[in-house]
């Protein structure tokens, strides 16, 4: 999903919610034997009949152990964690859970904390992602049918680094982000920047599987008082522009990802998306609860979801908007007015407005596919 920042604590500890961390533990060490190597990350998936879902993971040799810690929301049932250790291989592992002894946890969304470790001496070697810079020249400007075309054609900076720090640079203000954050065995991510407002992504190798997120490349915009933001009401406008394609083949949603109350996925923070751009996608979290007409005519569906810890607002158009302008203070104080904005489950009808991002949330590739950004930026008062 839409996990930015918030980056992660150590490689045996809680990663943040579906990003996966990986610790080559192959630092210097006393003594004959191997360093282990560990994988760690935090999973939410839903369960099949038998309670059983599947975690990938990066190791490349099957596992010699898999330690699990649920996350259960105050309030929620309350389940148990097993490994299924038949299912171990080199790429991936199941996990059950339970409701009692005999009861399988079915068709439940379940969230844990994982770390997997491998003997380091049977792990091949892996290739480091590379960064590169290279000086900056300008670029081509927009053609008049305003369809958006890739006008970074000579980029400053790439990275193929998919989390972290070191995933992301800072263009006059805005952070251009590779944001790899569910990374599986196989797949690659590079992106290419000439400035927040030209830059562009290739997705590698990334098999579709129910709709799962494997990354959200994106530009954004960190507003005063971050994480948690200014109050809305403090704001008397705030605007965007954009501009980007899709590559029209796998699958994925174009998107904007803006951040209420706090950033990243927890307990009493809201995630307002904006979907422009669709592509063989599944619908967004939760439920189409309501319609939203923009100022200037446009007509989305509104989802909403919320567990009890965090809520999640999705305003899906109707039509495919590849460039354009978005009322984002009309959006925000009508999602807060109409109740979906929420702390926990306490209606927020001023919540603190903290990041503004756009970018692509890949789902599939099939085979290399690459999006691209001809225009950003973020104006408020």
């Amino acid at each position: 999903m839409r996990q930015k920042r918030k980056l992660l604590a150590a490689a045996l500890g809680i990663a943040a919610v579906g990003a996966v961390v990986t610790t080559t533990g192959l630092s210097a060490a006393s003594g004959p034997d191997p360093v282990p190597r560990t994988q760690s990350g935090y999973h939410v998936c839903t369960t099949n009949a038998a309670g059983v879902c599947t975690v990938r993971h990066n190791l490349k040799v099957k596992p010699e152990g898999v330690q699990l810690t649920p996350n259960i929301h105050p309030g929620a049932t309350q389940y148990t964690l097993s490994n299924v250790r038949l299912t171990w291989d080199a790429d991936s592992f199941n996990v059950r859970a339970m409701l009692a002894r005999s009861t399988p946890a079915a068709n439940r969304v379940i969230y844990f904390s994982w770390v997997a470790f491998a003997d380091a001496s049977t792990v091949p070697p892996t290739t480091q992602p590379t960064t590169t810079t290279t000086q900056p020249t300008t670029t081509t400007t927009q053609p008049p049918s305003g369809m958006p075309v890739n006008t970074c054609t000579n980029p400053v900076w790439s990275t193929s680094i998919d989390n972290g720090n070191s995933s992301m640079r800072n263009f006059n203000g805005y952070w251009v982000h590779n944001n790899h954050w569910d990374a599986q065995a196989g797949q690659e991510q590079t992106i290419h920047v000439c400035s927040e407002k030209s830059w562009y992504v290739d997705a590698m190798n990334m098999a579709y599987n129910n709709g799962q997120v494997y990354s959200y490349p994106n530009v954004h915009k960190d507003l005063p008082n971050w994480p948690v933001g200014n109050d809305l009401s403090t704001f008397r406008t705030i605007t965007s522009t954009f501009a980007g394609k899709g590559p029209e083949k796998g699958s994925y949603n174009v998107a904007y990802d803006m951040w209420l109350n706090d950033v990243g996925w927890t307990c009493g923070a809201t995630e307002v998306m904006v979907w422009t751009e669709t592509y063989n996608a599944p619908n967004p979290l939760g439920r189409d609860v309501a319609d939203y007409t923009s100022p200037s005519g446009r007509a989305y569906d509104v989802w909403h979801y919320n567990d009890g810890c965090m809520n999640v607002v999705s305003f899906k158009d109707r039509a495919t908007q590849y460039a354009g302008s978005l009322n984002i203070k009309h959006m925000l104080d009508w999602a807060a007015s109409n109740g979906w904005v929420r702390n926990r489950t306490t209606i927020d009808r001023n919540p603190g407005v903290a990041a503004i991002d756009y970018g692509i949330e890949f789902r599939g590739s099939a085979g290399t596919a690459r999006f691209f950004v001809s225009n950003f930026s973020v104006t408020t008062s």
